[in-house]
């Protein structure tokens, strides 16, 4: 998966990480819930969640949400980091 990550990455205009401690940043959050996710993804166009929404289609995986990400100027699209969760 490491391969389709790093294509995914060069792809995309925003950030997009893999790293173990960008994982577990993102993993925790204020609530008892903890789901490890695979990567965290923060788009910067909306052609990069669109490019995201494809990669999750084509790998059957899903996207989630995560927490917000706080930045200027604020769009639609960049209001959140987006998890590529484990396959299951």
């Amino acid at each position: 998966m490491q391969n389709h990550f790093d294509a995914l990455r060069q792809q995309l205009e925003g950030e997009f990480y893999t790293d173990n401690t960008r994982k577990v940043l993102y993993a925790t959050d204020a609530s008892a819930y903890r789901e490890m996710p695979q990567a965290v993804a923060i788009p910067r166009t909306k052609d990069d969640l669109g490019k995201l929404i494809a990669f999750a289609r084509t790998h059957k995986t899903s996207l989630i949400q995560g927490r917000p990400v706080l930045r200027w100027p604020v769009r639609w699209w960049e209001r959140a980091s987006w998890w590529i969760r484990a396959s299951t």
